[in-house]
């Protein structure tokens, strides 16, 4: 079998503006941030990106202006607060939201997975969503004459995926957090894994491997490839470059924030590594 294995360059090449990014990940852990980096330097743009939720990385593209979309249910920092390009853009009207709810991201992405193009979702009925999302239409069932919301079904065409270790088949290994990570590959047209190391083909426990092979487009190897967000137990959340963001974006550019990033994040790893030498970070 060809090895999947490319360099990050060549993986992020064959996107297209206007397409669907799938971001995988959850909150502030395992983002595809080095992926989303590439996308940014390669200029891509008007992207529409699908999460089940967004952060740090999404809020890069925005700050990029690389997106012009947004599909989530949420959006944040988390305990940092809220990611101050996603909210200028959303301020000044610059951006389009399509409001989801883990509901209508979870039936859409099972309609997809079922090659239909809707599925009904009872559970919506009475509430506001149903007031903003006008492309929810509604359909009679034809057994007991119900009328249900039919939510329409999701399917990115492209997806980031940030993984702890992968082959080069793609096989990947991504911890305890899948998010919806597996299913967004599954259905993505073309999907890229990023993985904190590539291993020989084969060599990865069987037990262990969440996103096969098959749904894989492209492998690249990128140390760090999370970072500043979490990727457990490689390294942890780096709060300060977080912190450092939001500064930066309060006071300047986000074109000044993007300088030195790259040294910042291997300042940030050669410290881990330092503290696994002597046994630090275990001790966390």
């Amino acid at each position: 079998m060809t090895s999947k294995r490319m360099s990050i360059e060549q993986a992020v090449k064959p996107i297209k503006d206007g397409q669907t990014l799938g971001v995988g990940g959850m909150l502030i852990y395992r983002r595809p941030t080095a992926l989303i980096l590439e996308l940014i330097k390669q200029g891509k743009w008007n992207l529409t990106a699908l999460g089940w939720t967004l952060g740090y990385e999404t809020d890069l593209l925005i700050g990029a202006k690389a997106v012009s979309h947004v599909r989530t249910s949420f959006f944040s920092l988390e305990i940092f607060g809220l990611p101050p390009a996603y909210r200028k853009a959303v301020e000044k009207d610059a951006i389009k939201i399509t409001e989801e709810t883990e509901t209508t991201l979870g039936i859409g992405i099972r309609a997809a997975a079922q090659g239909v193009g809707f599925m009904p979702g009872r559970t919506l009925l009475g509430s506001d969503i149903l007031t903003v999302r006008k492309d929810i239409k509604r359909i009679e069932c034809p057994y007991t004459g119900e009328i249900y919301p039919a939510i329409p079904a999701i399917r990115p065409e492209v997806t980031f995926i940030h993984a702890l270790a992968a082959d080069e088949n793609g096989n990947a290994i991504l911890g305890a957090n899948l998010c919806i990570d597996v299913e967004l590959a599954q259905l993505s047209t073309y999907t890229i894994v990023s993985a904190e190391k590539i291993v020989p083909r084969g060599s990865l426990p069987s037990g262990q491997v969440d996103i096969i092979g098959a749904s894989v487009d492209a492998v690249v190897e990128v140390q760090g490839g999370s970072w500043p967000t979490s990727c457990y137990p490689d390294y942890p959340l780096d709060g300060l470059e977080l912190v450092r963001y939001l500064k930066t974006m309060k006071s300047h550019s986000f074109d000044e924030y993007l300088l030195e990033l790259e040294s910042r994040k291997r300042s940030f790893l050669l410290k881990m590594d330092e503290e696994v030498n002597d046994g630090s970070y275990l001790e966390r």
